[in-house]
């Protein structure tokens, strides 16, 4: 291959060697696919210019898919290539070990930041943090061309694998990401910790006033179904019994706060 291509290790790329074909010596070689990445032809075979790098840098062909850390698909520079499982390329393209090999994570904040420098940029660098506040409020951070939420990478780096369900903020702040006010959850479950909805107007999820009776009725959802749990005269015992059906129907203590 190297009496066809000239590889610069620089910016991850190659350029012809000779004329051949349609091209030119001293061009770029290959051709961008509509994924965004650069196929080169030789020999009347297709690589991927991962491929290709992976085999100049180190003599051997990758075994693996692989894919970008950055999430450049035309950034091929050696350093910002890693080898994933085919399996789990599909839906989680980092495993524990590389997660910990590129980002260190704070366990008293919950925050990620680079553990070693993947370009140029003063965002690629070593030492910064990584992860925006998505449209939901929760933190994402983009590995590969994939974006992940901050707190799946949490779980994965202390158990060594995703969540198997949801993962609930025990505290509802959606940006604590703190290991301890994590838990796996199923989504029925987690629909028993939410917050107060911003439609409430009394202060207390659960309980309302009947504006025909003059009376505070208390209430609780479970299962998709509503729970009529009395009508009172005194805000607060309406409340107690919300409290009480939340213990009943095994809600978490933060629910509704």
């Amino acid at each position: 291959m190297r009496e066809f291509l000239i590889f610069d290790p620089l910016i991850g790329g190659f350029f012809n060697r000779v004329d051949s074909g349609r091209a030119r010596k001293g061009e770029r070689s290959g051709f961008i696919r509509s994924n965004g990445g650069r196929n080169i032809n030789v020999l009347g075979k297709s690589y991927t210019e991962y491929q290709l790098v992976w085999y100049f840098t180190t003599g051997v062909f990758p075994d693996r898919p692989i894919t970008t850390i950055n999430g450049d698909p035309l950034d091929s520079r050696f350093e910002n290539l890693v080898q994933v499982s085919p399996i789990i390329l599909k839906e989680h393209p980092i495993s524990q070990a590389e997660l910990k090999h590129y980002f260190n994570l704070n366990e008293v904040t919950g925050l990620f930041s680079r553990r070693v420098t993947i370009g140029p940029r003063e965002i690629h660098k070593a030492g910064k943090p990584v992860g925006t506040i998505g449209g939901t409020g929760y933190i994402r951070v983009p590995i590969a061309g994939k974006l992940y939420l901050a707190h799946h990478l949490v779980w994965l780096w202390f158990h060594g694998k995703f969540p198997a369900d949801q993962i609930d903020h025990i505290n509802h702040n959606r940006q604590d990401n703190r290991i301890s006010n994590l838990r796996d959850v199923s989504q029925q479950e987690n629909g028993r910790n939410t917050s107060r909805s911003s439609k409430n107007r009394s202060g207390k999820t659960g309980v309302w006033l009947d504006k025909r009776t003059g009376k505070w009725c208390a209430e609780i959802f479970f299962n998709g179904n509503k729970h009529l749990l009395g009508s009172f005269i005194n805000f607060n015992e309406a409340c107690l019994r919300r409290e009480q059906a939340k213990k009943e129907f095994g809600f978490h203590e933060n629910h509704g706060l």
